[in-house]
């Protein structure tokens, strides 16, 4: 079993953060200038509330909603922010480190590499009788 890492709760709020126009994502820009970009999607599967505890309890992964989106982020203190969903879940409170946490997993683009692209988008391989 892993230690919990408290630092992750220490972490300084970034010096803004905004919704997009669509609500489909929230982006975060931190005190080094790092910028992160979080998906409603995600967010809302990662909800540390106990409503999300309970749906990844239950083996929820996703929130079957196509077009989940943010409605609203809300400070609270300086070490967090309630972010609020279109399905109505508005119970999440995301501190600033478990945001950073978040957006410092890796995504399945970061394992797509510019020549894994290029193979990927050439005929080769069905050109050479393989099926799809």
């Amino acid at each position: 079993m892993s230690k919990p890492n408290p630092s992750r709760f220490f972490v300084a709020p970034p010096r803004s953060f905004a919704l997009s126009s669509d609500g489909r994502a929230l982006t975060l820009v931190w005190e080094d200038d790092s910028t992160s970009v979080l998906e409603a999607e995600e967010l809302w599967c990662g909800c540390p509330s106990a409503a999300g505890r309970k749906r990844r309890l239950d083996g929820i992964t996703a929130s079957g909603d196509p077009d989940l989106s943010l409605t609203g982020a809300f400070p609270i203190g300086n070490y967090a922010v309630n972010l609020a969903f279109s399905d109505g879940h508005d119970r999440g409170v995301y501190p600033w480190g478990y945001l950073a946490d978040l957006a410092a997993k890796p995504t399945v683009d970061a394992f797509i590499t510019p020549q894994t692209k290029s193979a990927n988008s050439s005929n080769d391989f069905h050109e050479k009788g393989h099926q799809r």
